[in-house]
């Protein structure tokens, strides 16, 4: 929060941030579940113009990522990932619709369907509670003109393995389709960051055992 406040006295407009991904989801399964997980990293997309402008503003070290966001390192060690909004965005954005409901358009898990401003305290679900409440990961593409790709599958795996919720029907017809590049892209990211061996079979296992 200290960060974001500080960023803000930066623009030269008012922006909106917003919390996505993990660490929002983390934080509604704490409160549903009673799981403890405090975060490495944390997701904001930003809706303003001048962000690179802001961040070099302030002074502080950032990496750009190949997406066009930038990554932040903080004293407390908890990572930064900060992008705008429109740099989200695969398909064609909708017309007269705000950078945030485009950024969920172009989502494809209900999991990830979570955002929270923190200027202004407001959570904005679009099917992220419910999947906490059911344990069920399930695809949810609201957006138009965007095809899941054998790494969006892999991803799902990797977040099984870590929440341990069962696959709703079409996401598990969805990696049974294309189990095998499913898998090779699997043992691609093991190969590529050394995963320990019981953490790439029971990977393989998941994507295998799916019936």
């Amino acid at each position: 929060i200290e960060f974001l406040c500080n960023l803000k006295t930066h623009f030269k407009s008012d922006p909106q941030f917003y919390v996505v991904g993990g660490a929002v989801r983390d934080a509604i399964r704490n409160i549903i579940e009673g799981v403890e997980y405090e975060p490495d990293d944390v997701d904001i997309i930003v809706d303003n113009e001048d962000l690179e402008s802001a961040l070099k503003a302030m002074g502080i070290n950032v990496e750009k990522t190949f997406f066009g966001g930038f990554k932040i390192k903080l004293e407390n060690s908890l990572r930064v990932d900060i992008w705008k909004a429109e740099k989200t965005i695969r398909t064609v954005p909708a017309k007269n619709v705000s950078p945030l409901e485009n950024y969920f358009n172009d989502l494809y898990l209900n999991l990830d369907q979570i955002a929270f401003n923190p200027g202004t305290l407001a959570l904005f679900d679009r099917g992220c509670i419910d999947g906490v409440r059911n344990k069920t990961m399930e695809i949810q593409l609201c957006g138009e003109g965007y095809e899941l790709t054998p790494v969006d599958l892999s991803r799902t795996i990797s977040l099984k393995r870590r929440l341990g919720y069962e696959f709703g029907q079409n996401l598990k017809e969805a990696v049974k389709s294309k189990r095998e590049e499913v898998l090779w892209h699997i043992l691609e990211k093991a190969k590529k960051y050394d995963y320990p061996d019981d953490k790439r079979n029971e990977l393989v296992a998941i994507v295998q055992n799916l019936k």
